[in-house]
């Protein structure tokens, strides 16, 4: 990790949290007030995610997920479709050139997710671009507005917790094909496994605490939350909204936001035993090629992150 990077990041994620919680952007309205802020970036204007190294990709996690829990709103940046995005794209080229065997049926779930978390953002870029388009897609059955609003993070407040327990089961070396987990547990034996980025553990160590966190502040932004005055783990309190989330109990956005940030995490930790630069390289050179492709396939990297960031 460059020198820098780290303490830039940090000095983004507090700047945003400050100028979000004094209202300079928007007033806190609950948990339900979802925001899509096109002009607030956590990432430097001059260091775009693609370039960043592998374990800056790591801590990047911390930091999306300290701006989702930290304020008093659910207020959420590109940045998270960004991280999704890139994840997804790395992963989509990799599996074609190395072993993801054991990866393959989730990873189809984990697509199908970050598809689901892009396409209400794509769907109005599209509609504020051209207002004919707007108006034909206004007039489909079923309504495309209403897909498009179901999806994404409420899917992954659900769904998205089917796909966690399912990659970490995967990534955690010691574990056979039969072995129960949850997030808590999984986690706890990601951060002990040998095979582990150090700044993977020490992203999971630090995310976990749960002192960095306004417990008053998760309550609004979790349902269900139980009693935590006894508690020091987040990744607990996270198992802990599984079942609320997974039987129609309730469902907040931030936990969407979270559940597929963790699950990008654990494929950029495998991937990390790849050659990284090499990869991003190949990816970035893919997505290049393609701009004259008018049908994109759904796994290609170009069908994650838009071409219009190179």
């Amino acid at each position: 990790m460059r020198d820098s990077s780290r303490q830039i990041l940090d000095e983004k994620v507090d700047e945003f949290i400050k100028t979000i919680d004094e209202g300079n952007l928007v007033k806190d309205e609950g948990t339900e007030n979802i925001l899509g802020l096109e002009g607030y970036h956590l990432l430097p204007g001059d260091l775009p995610l693609h370039e960043f190294y592998m374990d800056e990709l790591h801590y990047f996690s911390k930091c999306l997920i300290d701006s989702a829990l930290k304020t008093h709103t659910n207020a959420k940046t590109t940045d998270f479709s960004a991280y999704w995005g890139w994840t997804a794209a790395l992963v989509s080229h990799t599996e074609r050139n190395q072993d993801f065997e054991r990866y393959q049926e989730i990873l189809r779930d984990y697509y199908y997710l970050v598809h689901s978390a892009l396409v209400s953002e794509r769907h109005s870029r599209l509609v504020r671009e051209n207002h004919d388009l707007h108006m034909t897609l206004s007039r489909l059955n079923p309504s495309l507005e209403e897909v498009t609003r179901g999806s994404g993070l409420p899917l992954a407040a659900t769904f998205g917790f089917s796909v966690l327990e399912g990659l970490l089961k995967r990534r955690c070396s010691d574990l056979s094909p039969d072995t129960g987990i949850n997030v808590w547990s999984g986690f706890e034996k990601l951060i002990d496994d040998s095979d582990v980025s150090p700044v993977v553990k020490e992203v999971l160590q630090t995310i976990d605490d749960l002192d960095r966190y306004d417990r008053q502040v998760l309550e609004r932004k979790m349902s269900g939350v139980p009693d935590l005055s006894d508690k020091d783990s987040l990744l607990w309190l996270v198992k802990e909204q599984r079942n609320y989330n997974v039987h129609g109990e309730g469902s907040t956005q931030a936990i969407g936001s979270l559940v597929l940030t963790l699950c990008s995490l654990v494929l950029l930790d495998e991937l990390a035993t790849c050659n990284y630069q090499e990869t991003r390289t190949e990816v970035l050179q893919d997505m290049q090629h393609s701009q004259s492709t008018p049908m994109i396939h759904s796994k290609s990297p170009r069908a994650f992150y838009p071409v219009e960031v190179l």
